[in-house]
């Protein structure tokens, strides 16, 4: 009896051990997949983000391009050292990203391009989110530019020679004593006639033209205004403001000698009468 309970007891032991031992392993398990470096992308339009997922809380590399088509993150010292090399992703839906490869403490991420710019900043506790997107500028990107790190490009890719510009543009000296220009002298055709003759003085103003009546500019009101007689440019009367003595057009003097009775009778009996206007209001005339 006793060695069938002792029996019994043992084999309970057992079972009970093996449970443990699964539990355990389990347990480890999840723990041991947790350590290894993880790798995520997401492609837009122009931008293509690389998301990392590392073991260690507040793991932060610094971030800075060291080729032309290459990017390196760059952990402190020991960072990566127990984070498994990460799974083989596929990049072939990306638009910019290439590959991804781990080296001592650095990750180096491949582009297929080199005009590129990017931006980092942590995902989490324990991520890192890395966005690059298409930027021709990034073309124009040298190795000895400043805050350019070493090239660790894998394998190393030459920069593209510039060419340069066979144009080339004089120079002028400044002129720090400005003086009188030298200027070459104008053209006979533009000077007026020939070189060394002088321009003709031009006439004075005559004494006819400088006495001659000028007619005042008005306008009237139309309360004011006369009904417009439809008659020739020798019968039309003219209203000129009070005081204003105007030389009379020889016409208008034939006409004024020629109204008497004699020129009735060879005009074929025609008798015109002077026509009488109102004043001109000084306000108007002046």
């Amino acid at each position: 009896m006793f060695l069938a309970y002792g029996l019994g007891v043992s084999f309970f032991s057992r079972a009970a051990c093996r449970r443990l031992l699964l539990a355990a392993f389990l347990a480890v398990l999840p723990a041991a997949t947790a350590q290894a470096l993880s790798v995520a992308t997401v492609t837009r339009a122009d931008t293509d983000s690389l998301i990392l997922q590392f073991s260690k809380r507040g793991t932060y590399p610094t971030i800075a391009r060291t080729g032309p088509v290459e990017i390196s993150l760059t952990f402190p010292p020991g960072a990566l050292s127990d984070e498994p090399p990460p799974a083989a992703a596929d990049f072939h839906s990306s638009r910019l990203l290439e590959g991804v490869k781990v080296e001592g403490d650095t990750v180096l991420v491949r582009l297929k391009s080199d005009a590129f710019g990017f931006v980092g900043w942590p995902e989490g506790e324990q991520g890192l989110k890395l966005q690059v997107y298409r930027d021709p500028a990034g073309a124009n990107w040298l190795p000895g530019a400043p805050g350019a790190a070493a090239n660790t490009t894998w394998p190393p890719v030459a920069a593209a020679p510039k060419p340069a510009s066979s144009l080339t543009l004089p120079v002028t000296p400044p002129n720090h004593n400005p003086g009188p220009l030298d200027l070459p002298p104008l053209p006979p055709t533009l000077a007026g006639g020939a070189p060394g003759t002088a321009p003709a003085p031009a006439a004075p103003a005559t004494d006819a033209a400088a006495g001659a009546a000028k007619e005042p500019f008005y306008a009237v009101p139309s309360s004011m205004r006369a009904t417009a007689l439809r008659v020739g440019p020798d019968k039309s009367p003219v209203l000129r403001p009070a005081g204003l003595e105007t030389a009379s057009a020889p016409e208008q003097t034939a006409q004024r000698a020629g109204s008497g009775p004699a020129a009735a009778k060879a005009g074929g009996g025609e008798l015109r009468q002077p026509v009488k206007l109102p004043p001109i209001p000084p306000e108007i005339a002046a």
